[in-house]
Order: structure tokens, then C-alpha cells, then sequence
């Protein structure tokens, strides 16, 4: 049986601290596949962003010296030019704001835009405590949505945390208690358990109207928090984009949002 060839991991850069960073996180996840690391710098004029785009490439190569690594300048809308990329990348990797010096601020207008609407997984770098005493490995969190809904957000946490050594995570909010969320939650992670038998799966079923703030305390022990993303406005506690942009604006961990149906 033939296997298509895995898009590239796509990384957009503006010279900034944050983009810096988000090329660590890009470089790390084209290495783990095995796949090509593509750096885009959006610009105003065709000769800016030269130095910039080979900074980005160096800091990569640095770390991962086999790794392919090819820039692109593009002239144009910066948020444009990385959702067309989205279309052929697995994964497209952006820096959370230009300022490190104020986190809790919300996202750039690109990364609002992209994380909206782009075709492939969107994963959005925010630093990890480093003094916070968590477990380790810190777990890759899931918010899971109802099943069969959920099934492409959880089978991206899977893959991340087999990747990563890491067990899973998976929580789900229900305002009230309901005798079928419990069955629903065992269900949606059941359907991976298989594929990925050495990952260690834990169980989170939580019951509040507000799901931002309880998977935001749970993303500050996680290395990595994984949520689902709709352009279409489609209900439920972990897709609508009201969920998934606060998380991009609050967790403790990169936040990877996943494109639902």
C-alpha cells in the first residue's frame, strides 16, 4: 500500500523574539517527521527580509543539522500568503505576538486570522514555566469535544505525545453531570488507544459552564495543549473559536489547533 509523502512543517518569521522561537518549535516537529522545515517571511518590498530569514534558517540548522531547510519571501498580506501555504503543509507553525514582554496580551491580527482559518494544523508557540513543579513528562493535553466530532483533535494529541514520550491527557467540561459523558470521553480516546498502545492515556471529566478556565490551569503542567478549530462556527465546548483563540491567548504550553469538519 502506497503512503503519501507528509507535507512540510511551515514556519512564518517577522524578526521577532516570538517567531524566533516559534522556528525552535518548527524545527523540533519537521525533525521528529522527518520532513522539510519551510521558513516564509512575509515583506513590503522584494529586497527586505533576506537577514532575517537566514537567521531563522542558521537557528534551526543549529539544532538540527540534517534537517531540510528551505526559505521563502513573499510580497504581500502576511496572513494571505500563510493560509495559501496551509494548504500543502501538515503543520504551520506561528510565534504567539511581536512583545515577549506582555504575554497575557492577545494575539497579532496574522495569528488571529491564521489559527481561523487555515486547512492544516496551526501550532502557536507560548512559553513553558520552567519553575513550576509539574510532572514528567508534562502530558499533552486534549480538550475533547463529543465524539466522533473530536476524532482529528484526538488523533493529533496521540500523535504529539508518541512523538514526544509523553502519555495523554484528555479532558472534557459538560456543564452539568450526564450519565453519557463519561462513556463518550472513554469512547473518543478508545478509537486511538490501539494505534498508539504505548501511550499512557489519563482521563479527565470535569463539569463547569466555563471550559477556558479549566483547561487553561490544566495546559500550565502540559508541554503541549491540543484544541479543536472551525471556520464554520459550529457549537461545542472545544470548537468554537471563542475556546480556541482564549487558549492561544492563556495556556501555559504551545497550543496546537486542529481544523474540525
Amino acid at each position: 500500500m502506497a503512503v503519501e509523502p507528509m507535507g512540510p512543517v511551515v514556519v512564518g518569521v517577522d524578526g521577532s523574539y516570538s517567531a524566533l522561537r516559534a522556528v525552535d518549535l518548527a524545527a523540533e516537529e519537521a525533525a521528529a517527521r522527518l520532513t522539510p522545515l519551510v521558513v516564509v517571511h512575509v515583506q513590503n518590498q522584494p529586497e527586505d527580509g533576506e537577514e532575517i530569514l537566514d537567521i531563522a534558517a542558521a537557528r534551526a540548522l543549529a539544532e538540527h543539522a540534517g534537517l531540510a531547510v528551505s526559505t521563502v519571501a513573499v510580497v504581500g498580506d502576511p496572513a494571505h500568503a500563510l493560509l495559501a501555504r496551509s494548504r500543502d503543509a501538515y503543520l504551520l507553525v506561528l510565534g504567539h505576538r511581536r512583545d515577549p514582554r506582555f504575554p497575557a496580551l492577545p494575539a497579532g491580527p496574522v495569528t488571529a486570522r491564521v489559527v481561523n482559518e487555515a486547512v492544516c494544523p496551526v501550532m502557536v508557540h507560548r512559553p513553558v514555566d520552567p519553575e513550576r513543579t509539574a510532572p514528567s513528562p508534562r502530558p499533552v493535553l486534549v480538550g475533547v469535544d463529543d465524539y466522533p466530532r473530536a476524532e482529528p483533535v484526538v488523533g493529533f494529541a496521540f500523535e504529539q505525545a508518541a512523538l514526544r514520550g509523553a502519555p495523554v491527557l484528555a479532558l472534557h467540561v459538560r456543564p452539568w453531570k450526564e450519565p453519557e459523558a463519561g462513556e463518550m470521553l472513554h469512547e473518543a480516546v478508545s478509537a486511538w488507544t490501539g494505534k498508539y498502545p504505548d501511550v499512557p492515556v489519563h482521563l479527565s471529566l470535569r463539569y463547569g459552564r466555563l471550559a477556558v478556565p479549566t483547561l487553561a490551569t490544566a495546559s500550565l503542567d502540559a508541554q503541549l495543549v491540543v484544541v479543536g478549530s472551525t471556520r464554520h462556527g459550529a457549537p461545542g465546548p472545544f470548537g468554537r473559536g471563542l475556546v480556541t483563540h482564549a487558549m492561544v491567548d492563556l495556556a501555559g504550553c504551545p497550543v496546537a489547533a486542529v481544523p474540525l469538519p
